[in-house]
């Protein structure tokens, strides 16, 4: 916990030296409320034991989390943008540079191993000798 304090000192003491617009000091400091809350609720054992916290505030942290969750949730592809980690290297179809987030997916669902054989083999040896032994009712 306490590297998680050293951490979120320097990453708040930065974030005041920063020369940026109002726009990027506001999403720093939403970024920063979360990795402070996020530490609190990591190492919330520790805090409730040592008699720092209690659960009630416990509980508070992680509602205070959610909510700058949900304020930082449209920021979050811009903000991976920014690194300008390839598509490839991030492995991810969310945020694609092209849009293509469905087909991308799918592309994926493709060429996974399973999905090499349109039907898979224990289909044939378990299933289709039941299904063929049995008669419609109908």
């Amino acid at each position: 916990a306490h590297c998680h304090y050293l951490v979120l000192k320097a990453f708040h003491s930065s974030i005041d030296a920063a020369k940026v617009c109002e726009a990027n000091f506001n999403i720093l400091r939403v970024l920063c409320c979360l990795f402070g809350l996020h530490g609190i609720i990591q190492y919330s054992g520790e805090f409730c034991l040592d008699g720092y916290m209690n659960s009630d505030q416990i509980e508070m942290a992680k509602n205070q989390l959610y909510s700058l969750l949900k304020e930082v949730r449209y920021e979050a592809v811009p903000l991976v943008d920014a690194f300008d980690i390839h598509d490839d290297i991030l492995n991810s179809s969310l945020g694609r540079y092209d849009g293509d987030v469905y087909g991308h997916l799918y592309e994926w669902a493709l060429r996974a191993p399973r999905n090499k054989k349109e039907v898979h083999d224990n289909y044939e040896k378990y299933l289709k000798p039941l299904l063929k032994n049995t008669k419609s009712k109908l």
